[in-house]
């Protein structure tokens, strides 16, 4: 889409669908990093309580998650920042992070106890991934100044 299609009558350029998708995305950053320090830290007790069985495989799952998270921090961070920026690629990743958070949770929260984790991580990702795939957003990204 060109400038020029952007400031069409009947196109509007607000970025209200693209900020809410970037604030929601910030806002599943610090969730994914808590859990990612949740994770590492309960690694590290369950190592310091039992120092015979730090090759356990509760720890190594806990490290995974750890990693995980960790990674899907940064991505939720990284996209956010871009989409605040209106870049295209920041939209990308946007919606890639959320769709990986849906998954993600998705996978971990089948057969245990963790619905309030999936309303936690899955609603803001699935909001946020509506949000940037919206026709608006990709409007306010179009019509950056200076391109």
């Amino acid at each position: 889409m060109t400038n020029a299609m952007a400031a069409r009558p009947g196109y509007a350029t607000g970025g209200g669908t693209a900020l809410g998708a970037a604030a929601l995305t910030l806002l599943m950053g610090i969730c994914w990093a808590l859990a990612a320090r949740s994770a590492a830290d309960g690694a590290a007790m369950y190592v310091a309580e039992n120092a015979s069985l730090r090759s356990s495989g509760l720890v190594r799952e806990l490290r995974q998650a750890s990693y995980a998270t960790g990674a899907q921090s940064i991505a939720c961070f990284a996209g956010a920042i871009l989409l605040f920026f209106r870049t295209a690629f920041g939209r990308a990743v946007v919606i890639v992070s959320s769709v990986l958070g849906i998954v993600y949770i998705g996978v971990t929260a089948i057969g245990d106890d963790y619905l309030p984790a999936l309303a936690v991580y899955g609603v803001p990702s699935l909001l946020a991934t509506i949000l940037t795939v919206a026709k608006p957003t990709g409007r306010w990204i179009a019509a950056k100044p200076g391109r």
